[in-house]
């Protein structure tokens, strides 16, 4: 029996628990905290991004309700005959006196803006800002798309700033009608500066946008008739004809970063976004020049209002995000610590026990050694007698020769119980053509044994064109009466001109009866028992693919597929030559096998692949 001494441990070997620890600990602590702070990032946007689409859809309903409000008033304005005075050639300016007080009351009790008429130039023929210095009477609004919208016999909706009064407004506008005739457009102006007071907020700023990015309502007011997006030339054109912003200077928002979220929304980095009354004391203008001032971050949430041709935003503040997953991140270090410094005096006590039944344990481990010893002699000599007995099965294999020979002698003695068959009905002509069959197979044996000898001798056989389609064919009339017999379906999908690769007949046919050898012994259990043949081409090389209805192969049935005395098949149906020796030789004719599963099914899959032959 081989001794055993117990060496005595060193304090690196007493430690290696605690230093694996610790190393643990040194490479996960990053990944927890990087995670930690991932979820609570996550958890806190959609918090917000939550709280704040509620909000953003009361801002809009908000929005909606008070655009309805005063949608119908020009509407009813053009209906009343009172308003028909301005078109008599015959009024008086008492007359013209007493419409623009009509509109000055319908102003003060509908809570319009502004409320006036424009004749069929555009001109202002009364107003109900008559007492104003900015009076609109004799103001040409012809330019304005709500004019020519009325004009045309439609609503028209726009958003402007007052050329005179600087103040911003939505307009609603409606023909006036004469029968059929338009004579001239009753505007309603609707004041919307009102809203933006009520959105103010230290969690968000709410904006409202046209169909152009230009914000023309907001919360915070040094972003007021900034863009989202740069302009082109083409819309500041527009813009200037228009004159919806009158002088203003239009200047794009300075975005400088932008996440989109498949939850919804974005999120976006404004430049000196929170800094408004520092700008407003150096008197800088919107957008800031100097990048390096403070950024701010937010979650950018948007509604659609089609009808008014607007777009709101949300943008909530995301300050309080970072100062939270900074709170966690330091929680959970703290905790993680703690755990660790609690494994470890739990190993350390695990430790100083251990050492104390280790004297107790001597014997009982010396024994464990030496079983262990004996069973590791014992194990290398029986691999040492699987490689013999390997070896030796190798040898009277003879490279494979009895397997390469198994089919055609099935085929034989399938010819041979066919022309018993024949030879007892009296037809002696089927009989005769079977028994030449058998000595074509004969001779055909001779020449496997002759090319599998000189496959297993690695010398060179000339090989030439060869067509694929003539390989296939002897191949299925071989094994015709198994094909028969087990009710297996071939579905030929190659063509039907000729195949032409480079290759040896007799050798690329072993290679396709293993092949459909191997297809059939799959389906031997199949509901379905179908072998499908189909040809690809690709870059000179024509893939001739076999696929079954069987089983199919496992990841490690796949891995393993090519290796020498590997199988699938029942202990005493096959060595796990096969696919080996066809792995050779289509490699001597410069194409490689691969096997995989089908696509289209559960089957096994074998792709031959051969250079194209010119």
């Amino acid at each position: 029996m081989t001794s055993f001494a117990p060496q005595k441990r060193t304090k690196m070997q007493k430690y290696r628990p605690l230093v694996g620890l610790l190393a643990l600990m040194l490479a996960t602590l990053p990944f927890l905290i990087y995670k930690s702070a991932t979820y609570t990032r996550s958890t806190l946007l959609n918090d917000i991004r939550t709280t704040s689409a509620h909000t953003l859809d009361l801002v809009v309903e908000n929005l909606r309700g008070e655009l309805i409000r005063f949608q119908a008033l020009p509407h009813l304005l053009a209906v009343d005959q009172a308003y028909l005075a301005l078109w008599n050639p015959n009024k008086t300016p008492e007359d013209l006196q007493r419409i623009n007080l009509m509109l000055e009351t319908n102003k003060n009790i509908t809570g319009a803006l502004e409320l006036y008429i424009l004749d069929t130039d555009g001109k202002t023929i009364a107003a109900s800002n008559w007492r104003s210095k900015y009076t609109f009477i004799g103001d040409n609004f012809s330019f304005r798309p709500y004019f020519r919208d009325a004009m045309q016999g439609t609503e028209g909706r726009y958003f402007a700033l007052g050329m005179a009064s600087q103040e911003r407004g939505y307009y609603f506008s409606w023909p006036i009608r004469k029968g059929n005739k338009i004579l001239g457009v009753v505007v309603c102006k609707l004041a919307v500066g009102h809203f933006e007071t009520a959105w103010k907020s230290k969690h968000n700023e709410i904006i409202v946008t046209d169909h152009q990015g230009i914000i023309f309502m907001s919360s915070n007011d040094d972003w007021r008739y900034g863009s989202l997006r740069p302009l082109s030339q083409k819309q500041k054109d527009a813009i200037a004809l228009d004159r919806q912003y009158a002088e203003t200077k239009i200047k794009s928002l300075l975005i400088k970063k932008q996440r989109s979220f498949k939850e919804g929304g974005r999120l976006i980095e404004i430049v000196n976004a929170d800094l408004p009354d520092t700008r407003k004391a150096r008197g800088s203008s919107f957008p800031p020049d100097d990048a390096s001032q403070i950024n701010m971050q937010y979650l950018m949430l948007g509604r659609d209002m089609k009808k008014a041709g607007w777009r709101v935003h949300i943008l909530a503040k995301t300050l309080t995000v970072q100062t939270q997953i900074w709170r966690n991140a330091i929680a959970t270090t703290i905790f993680l610590l703690g755990l660790f410094a609690a494994i470890a005096l739990f190993l350390e006590r695990a430790r100083r026990i251990r050492e104390g039944i280790e004297i107790q344990q001597q014997a009982r481990a010396e024994l464990e050694y030496n079983v262990e010893l004996r069973t590791r002699e014992l194990q290398k000599a029986q691999d040492e007698l699987v490689q013999a007995s390997r070896m030796a099965a190798l040898g009277k294999i003879s490279a494979g020769l009895s397997h390469e020979l198994n089919q055609p002698l099935a085929a034989i003695r399938s010819y041979a119980d066919n022309a018993d068959i024949f030879l007892q009905r009296g037809q002696s002509e089927p009989a005769a053509a079977n028994l030449k069959n058998i000595g074509e197979l004969t001779d055909r044996m001779a020449r496997i044994i002759k090319h599998l000898r000189i496959y297993a001798s690695k010398e060179k056989i000339e090989a030439g064109p060869i067509d694929l389609r003539l390989v296939i064919k002897e191949t299925l009339a071989i094994l015709a009466h198994r094909i028969d017999q087990e009710k297996v379906t071939i579905i030929d999908e190659l063509p039907q001109r000729p195949i032409l690769v480079h290759g040896g007949l007799v050798r690329l046919q072993q290679v396709f009866i293993n092949i459909v050898s191997n297809a059939l012994d799959a389906l031997a259990n199949a509901p379905q028992k179908q072998i499908i043949l189909t040809l690809e081409e690709s870059q000179n090389m024509q893939i001739i693919e076999v696929c079954d209805t069987g089983p199919g192969l496992d990841e490690n049935e796949l891995n393993h597929a090519f290796d020498p005395f590997f199988s699938t098949k029942e202990v005493g149906q096959g060595v796990g030559l096969g696919l080996s020796i066809s792995y050779g030789i289509i490699q001597q004719f410069g194409g490689h096998l691969e096997i995989t599963n089908c696509k289209n099914g559960p089957g096994a899959a074998l792709k031959v692949a051969l250079r194209e032959a010119k």
